[in-house]
């Protein structure tokens, strides 16, 4: 009886310590800090799938967390610490990648940067060359200010790309665009200038 009683006193303290687990407050910390850090390291940008996994990992574990909180017997933290401990590994892996990829990202920046401005100045031969044949002169003018205004964007972009790539390389992108718009705009002026021709012919 005496061994009966004591075996059943101390599954009752098991019980009630398993009962009083607490929350592993320690490693949530840990998790969201590494989460964080790679979201300031840009992984949602280069290192998507990642920092996804990272997040969904945090994610998942603050739900069990919860679900084991709103427990008042037998607690068990075991599948929250195993899920905090693979997103702190999660992020680690999406920050690494995304440092890796945003330096090959900042490469390709300065490669577009001098196509851009390689572009930027077949816009300026073909407006300069093509002004006598353009009659809309107000057109020329737009052109011509356009150019100026790519320029000055390249010179700016050039400047920015060291600082803040990301930002340039949008601009980039969308001043690549433009110039193509101005290109096929000259095409398109001198094009109305051959058709007078042959109808005077």
């Amino acid at each position: 009886m005496k061994m009966m009683s004591m075996l059943s006193t101390v599954a009752m303290v098991a019980v009630l310590m398993t009962g009083c687990a607490k929350a592993p407050q320690k490693e949530i910390d840990a998790a969201k800090a590494a989460v964080e850090s790679a979201k300031t390291a840009n992984a949602e940008r280069f290192a998507a799938d990642q920092f996804k996994a990272a997040s969904d990992s945090l994610d998942a574990a603050m739900a069990e967390v919860e679900a084991q909180n709103a427990k008042k017997l037998m607690r068990s933290y075991d599948k929250a610490m195993a899920l905090l401990n693979s997103a702190v590994s999660a992020a680690k892996t999406a920050q690494d990648a995304a440092a890796a990829n945003a330096a090959q990202a900042k490469i390709e920046a300065k490669n577009l940067l001098a196509k851009a401005e390689a572009s930027v100045n077949e816009l300026k031969k073909l407006v300069k060359g093509n002004a006598k044949k353009i009659k809309d002169k107000a057109a020329l003018k737009a052109l011509e200010a356009d150019v100026k205004n790519f320029e000055a964007a390249i010179k700016a972009a050039g400047s920015e790309i060291e600082s803040d790539f990301i930002a340039a390389s949008d601009k980039v992108k969308a001043l690549v665009e433009s110039v193509s718009a101005d290109k096929e705009k000259v095409t398109a002026l001198t094009a109305v200038k051959k058709a007078e021709k042959k109808k005077k012919k």
